[in-house]
């Protein structure tokens, strides 16, 4: 750990900015795409119908992953739209919400929203990488989607498949990726 701000090296090659001496909470984050994840192929006509279809029980599968674990969502997803953070940030909460979070809980939990960078094949993970060198206090994250171009950053990478969506074979594996919560990581402690 270091003062300058220098990035510490991990395991693979992904690289988190130096822990700031003295920040009083650390995040752990969850990187959460929605089409393949929070949705999935095979349930799609079983949803409800009209704007942001989403399996519920891929969303009490998400929640079940911050409840144990203290993290946080950094919705990754081209769902997040374009526009000023805090109106995506905004979009998001209202979109989980309307499927059930209460909005006290919703508040607390999603917290960011990567950027939107210039297309191309590694725009997600560079989206995911900016995110994390511009936010120190994210010490620890897994990343929810069913792409694999995740270059560097594919040991926090769980992987679904579009077809069947989050699974809870992924919750265990972003659990232990993420590490069991704290009880001062506890969400609303």
């Amino acid at each position: 750990m270091n003062s300058a701000g220098e990035l510490r090296r991990t395991s693979k090659s992904i690289a988190l900015p130096a822990p700031h001496p003295f920040r009083r909470t650390d995040l752990k984050a969850v990187f959460l795409d929605i089409d393949g994840v929070l949705n999935s192929t095979s349930r799609w006509d079983h949803l409800p119908s009209g704007e942001g279809k989403i399996d519920p029980k891929a969303l009490v599968r998400v929640r079940r992953i911050c409840e144990e674990t203290g993290a946080k969502i950094v919705v990754s997803s081209s769902w997040r739209g374009s526009g000023r953070e805090n109106q995506m940030l905004a979009r998001m909460r209202r979109l989980f919400i309307k499927h059930g979070w209460q909005q006290a809980f919703a508040h607390l939990i999603v917290v960011g929203v990567t950027p939107n960078l210039n297309p191309g094949r590694d725009r997600r993970r560079n989206e995911i990488a900016q995110w994390l060198k511009e936010h120190r206090e994210a010490t620890s994250f897994v990343i929810l989607d069913d792409a694999n171009n995740m270059a560097g950053l594919s040991d926090r990478l769980v992987q679904t498949r579009r077809r069947f969506g989050l699974k809870d074979r992924h919750v265990e594996r972003a659990i232990k990726i993420l590490g069991r919560a704290t009880a001062r990581e506890c969400p609303g402690s």
